[in-house]
């Protein structure tokens, strides 16, 4: 239930306000932090289904974030 929350509101996030959330550090190290908890739980408790969904989405996450860091570099 807690991942399709997440996934709910920061796709939102990403759709409508996709400047507000690619430049809100804390946003983005919220979202890495709930998610690498989420994959810490699911490893921690043998839920191997949540385990790949979540190791997934933290490594999307984590992509996500790198190229609207290398993207938003103005030289």
């Amino acid at each position: 239930m807690g991942l399709m929350l997440f996934g709910l509101t920061y796709s939102y996030l990403a759709l409508a306000h996709s400047e507000f959330l690619f430049q809100s550090i804390f946003l983005q190290a919220l979202g890495l932090a709930m998610l690498a908890g989420y994959v810490v739980l699911a490893r921690l408790f043998y839920f191997i289904a949540p385990l790949v969904g979540a190791s997934i989405s933290l490594i999307l996450f984590m992509v996500g974030i790198a190229i609207a860091w290398v993207t938003r570099v103005q030289f």
